[in-house]
């Protein structure tokens, strides 16, 4: 099945550029030592919410996606991340637990990086601090136009309902 039958497919760029590219070697060589790539299959589930993270996740080939069950089980899919992104890194910079869960969306070479690798180059890193701020920035803007559209939209739809209702 595409994944264009399950939600609106151009709402999504995948031209994204890893924040990894360009990174000072030494930085790069510090983030990588213990790096580790799974293969995961269509659906694999990476991670899921609610549980701890003890690291984040580069997507060396594939696409992500982002979601929230619901009690049913029903998904409803909150961001798909590409081939060059990183995911898992809002739980571990909170210190939190996953608000969310990812699968696979298709066959993925997904690196593990450990938590202890990540939050020292982090730290020590001007570029990768500078890029991952405004990449939280960019998601956080995203995240808040899609709620004024989710927002706007009940509202059309409560007002559907109403006149609905007051014309019984």
């Amino acid at each position: 099945m595409s994944i264009n039958g399950l939600f609106p497919i151009d709402r999504w760029d995948f031209k994204s550029h890893s924040i990894l590219t360009g990174l000072p070697p030494d930085d790069l060589e510090l983030l990588t030592a213990h790096m580790s790539d799974q293969h995961y299959s269509k659906g694999e589930v990476i991670f899921r919410e609610d549980t701890f993270s003890s690291g984040i996740f580069f997507i060396r080939n594939g696409k992500v996606k982002k979601y929230k069950a619901d009690k049913e089980g029903r998904e409803q899919i909150i961001y798909v991340a590409n081939t060059g992104e990183l995911i898992g890194y809002h739980a571990l910079l909170a210190e939190e637990r996953y608000p969310d869960s990812a699968a696979a969306l298709e066959d993925c070479l997904i690196a593990f990086i450990p938590k202890e690798d990540f939050l020292e180059v982090l730290g020590l890193s001007k570029v990768l601090s500078q890029r991952l701020l405004k990449l939280l920035s960019h998601e956080f803007t995203v995240f808040t136009n899609n709620v004024a559209l989710f927002a706007q939209r009940s509202v059309k739809e409560e007002r559907s309902s109403l006149r609905i209702y007051t014309n019984c």
